[in-house]
C-alpha cells in the first residue's frame, strides 16, 4: 500500500479559495465609507492592503485594488437595479439590510462625485473654449490693428511724396543758390591762395638780394685779409731765415 507523500521542506501549503461573503461585503463597504476612494484612485490600493489585515474574516492574501473594485461595482449595479424595480413598482421601500444601507449610502457619493468631476470637465473645457475665443479674438484685433498701422504709413508716404511734388520747384531753387554760394566762395579762396603764393614769392626776392648784396660787401673784405696774412707770413719767414744765419755764424 503506497504511503501519501511527504511535504517537502520550505513547501508552502496551498492556500485556500476565497468566497465573497455578506460578511466580507459589508466590511468592504465599511473601508470604502472610511476613506472614500471616489476622490482619488489611488485609495482603492490602500483599501485592498487594510482588508488583507482583517483579523474578523479571511480575506486572500494577493488582493487588489482591482478585485475590490469590480466586487463593489457589482453589489453597487445589484442595488441600482433593485431601487428601480421598486420606484417601478407600487413605490412601498422594503427593510434594507446594513449592507443595503452602506451601499445606497456609497451610490449617492459616487454619484455626486461623477457629477462633481463631469462639471469640473465641462468647466475645463469651456475655459479652453474660452481661451481659443479669446486667442482668436486677439489675433483678429492684431492683424486689425497691423492693417490699420499700414494704411497709416501708406498715408504718410503719400503726403510726403505730394509735399515733396509741391515744393519742387522751390527745392531747385534753392540748390541753385546754394550751388552759386558755394562757388563764390571757392573763388574768393582761390583768389586768397594766389595773393598768399604771390606775397612768399616777393619776399624770397627780397631775402636773395639782401643775401646778394652781403656777399658784395663781404668780397672786399676778404681780399684785404688775405693781404694781410700774406704780408704776416713774409714776415715771419724773414725772421726765421735772420735767425737761422745767426745760428750759422756762431
Amino acid at each position: 500500500m503506497s504511503k501519501p507523500a511527504k511535504k517537502q521542506d520550505g513547501d508552502k501549503p496551498a492556500e485556500k479559495m476565497m468566497f465573497w461573503t455578506e460578511r466580507h461585503d459589508t466590511i468592504l463597504c465599511r473601508e470604502i465609507l472610511i476613506h472614500n476612494p471616489f476622490q482619488n484612485k489611488k485609495i482603492w490600493k490602500n483599501i485592498a492592503e487594510r482588508l488583507v489585515t482583517v483579523k474578523e474574516v479571511r480575506f486572500k492574501a494577493d488582493l487588489d485594488q482591482r478585485a475590490i473594485r469590480d466586487r463593489y461595482n457589482l453589489l453597487a449595479n445589484k442595488l441600482r437595479r433593485k431601487l428601480k424595480d421598486e420606484e417601478k413598482a407600487s413605490g412601498i421601500e422594503t427593510d434594507m439590510t446594513e449592507l443595503e444601507a452602506a451601499l445606497e449610502d456609497l451610490i449617492e457619493r459616487e454619484d455626486q462625485s461623477d457629477a462633481q468631476h463631469k462639471e469640473s470637465q465641462e468647466q475645463n473645457i469651456k475655459k479652453r473654449e474660452d481661451h481659443e475665443v479669446a486667442e482668436d479674438m486677439r489675433a483678429k484685433s492684431l492683424e486689425r490693428l497691423g492693417e490699420t498701422q499700414k494704411r497709416k504709413r501708406e498715408d504718410i508716404q503719400l503726403s510726403q511724396v505730394k509735399k515733396k511734388r509741391g515744393s519742387a520747384g522751390g527745392a531747385v531753387a534753392f540748390l541753385r543758390e546754394r550751388t552759386e554760394a558755394m562757388a563764390a566762395a571757392r573763388k574768393e579762396e582761390i583768389s586768397m591762395q594766389v595773393q598768399q603764393q604771390e606775397s612768399e614769392s616777393k619776399r624770397h626776392q627780397e631775402f636773395l638780394e639782401l643775401m646778394k648784396q652781403q656777399q658784395q660787401q663781404q668780397h672786399p673784405q676778404m681780399h684785404s685779409m688775405q693781404a694781410m696774412l700774406l704780408q704776416q707770413q713774409q714776415q715771419q719767414s724773414q725772421l726765421m731765415m735772420a735767425l737761422l744765419s745767426k745760428l750759422q755764424d756762431k
